[in-house]
């Protein structure tokens, strides 16, 4: 799984439990050591950055409204049903899950042959009122689809891996970005990508680094 691997990549895998009854995580021997990820719907796979602050990774999340919430504080604010995104990926203010993340990063796949703009309505439509029950806080603020189709039109110059997406919201690409703004967004996602760091790679970079994180490799 990309995702995994590129969290696995700037971030630190959380060894507790690393192994224990409901980790995705197997180990297999045969001949040599070897390890295997086994994801079941709502999977969690915490990770932590350089200074320690918590990043979850959610495989196929149930976010219900609160009603339905199992006494979660943060969830679907709409009236019915709940949403269940392909990924999402909180990001916490502090080493331990509080009562809710600063922000959930909706990932979710769309393999259909439809333009850009198509996909990035169903994606904002359907995950971009996750929040808090109590205050009515967005937390689904950065919702990208991923397409194994390309961008149509010119991108900005910079970043370059800005001309594999198409957001709804252009101020993403400045450097003094409000990380408390929305953005739905579509990025270019399939295998065999052109060589070196892919641009869901530079996306969930992008948005670790704006919310403060410190990641493993770079320099602050």
């Amino acid at each position: 799984m990309q995702v995994f691997r590129v969290l696995q990549g700037c971030l630190n895998l959380k060894e507790s439990g690393r192994f224990d009854r409901g980790s995705p995580f197997r180990r297999l021997e045969e001949g040599r050591e070897r390890f295997v990820l086994e994801l079941m719907p709502d999977q969690v796979i915490p990770f932590t950055d350089e200074l320690g602050r918590l990043v979850r990774l959610r495989y196929i999340p149930s976010y219900r409204p609160y009603w339905q919430s199992r006494d979660l504080p943060y969830g679907f604010l709409g009236l019915q049903g709940e949403r269940t995104p392909d990924i999402a990926v909180e990001v916490f203010s502090d080493r331990e899950p509080a009562s809710s993340p600063e922000l959930i990063v909706v990932l979710d796949a769309k393999y259909s042959s439809d333009p850009h703009h198509v996909k990035l309505d169903e994606v904002r439509s359907r995950y971009g009122k996750l929040g808090v029950f109590g205050t009515g806080r967005v937390l689904s603020r950065q919702v990208w689809a991923l397409s194994p189709t390309a961008a149509r039109g010119r991108g900005p110059a910079r970043p370059e891996w800005a001309s594999f997406c198409t957001v709804d919201n252009t101020g993403f690409w400045a450097e003094q970005f409000d990380m408390h703004s929305s953005v739905a967004g579509v990025v270019q996602a399939k295998p065999n990508m052109p060589a070196g760091r892919s641009p869901l790679e530079s996306l969930l970079r992008r948005l670790l680094n704006g919310c403060g994180l410190r990641l493993r490799g770079e320099a602050r």
